[in-house]
């Protein structure tokens, strides 16, 4: 009976000793674990929890997306690459004694690009903000103490069914003294203007005589910039 008594004893301080090891094993191993997950939470990485999620609601902060660096400049859809820029370019070529001017359209230095010429005459063909531009060169013989005005005025013209008007004058006075040598000047103005379409444009100069018609001395155009 000493014996049996014995061997029970023992069977039971094992079993007691194995539950006691296998309970601190799964302690161990349960807070362990509980740390590891608590450490890798998705929010802690530096990465942005997706909105209307369980872990963005929990935490109470907002966290959206960030917008494509090429988005943030996008104001406009994309430009046809085979739309032509409006642009007109007319150089002065001849005069002639009843006051009226040839401009070239065809020759290197101009240019006409979805807009038309006619008689003189710059045609808008599509409505928008345009900038307007001239130069017109002078030259005059010895002044003799008289004081002579330059000018060059930008008219225009809604049709022909429609007055002739004034955009633009710049004007510039010559031979305010005595000078006995031939004098040289170049009076240019630009500017933005809202056209029309049908819209037409021309320039007046004055006095004629004294105008240089050469290419790159007198000219007047006008190119869309919006």
């Amino acid at each position: 009976m000493a014996k049996v008594g014995f061997k029970i004893v023992v069977v039971l301080f094992v079993w007691c000793a194995a539950l006691t090891v296998a309970f601190v094993g799964m302690t161990c191993y349960l807070l362990t674990t509980g740390d590891y997950r608590k450490d890798c939470k998705p929010h802690s990485d530096n990465r942005p929890l997706e909105a209307g999620t369980d872990e963005a609601n929990n935490t109470g902060q907002q966290f959206t997306h960030p917008t494509p660096l090429g988005a943030r400049h996008r104001t406009s859809p994309h430009k046809d690459p085979t739309r032509k820029l409006p642009i007109a370019h007319i150089i002065a070529l001849q005069k002639f004694d009843n006051g009226s001017v040839k401009w070239g359209t065809n020759r290197l230095e101009s240019s006409l690009q979805a807009m038309d010429y006619d008689n003189g005459s710059i045609i808008v063909l599509e409505a928008g903000h345009y900038y307007v531009y001239s130069q017109v060169s002078f030259v005059g013989p010895s002044c003799n103490n008289t004081s002579e005005v330059l000018e060059s005025k930008v008219l225009y013209q809604q049709g022909f069914n429609h007055s002739v008007l004034e955009l633009m004058e710049a004007t510039q006075s010559a031979c305010e003294g005595s000078n006995k040598k031939r004098w040289y000047q170049s009076i240019r103005q630009g500017g933005v203007f809202q056209l029309d379409k049908d819209m037409r444009l021309s320039l007046k100069i004055s006095p004629l005589g004294w105008a240089e018609m050469e290419h790159h001395k007198t000219y007047f155009g006008a190119f869309k910039i919006q």
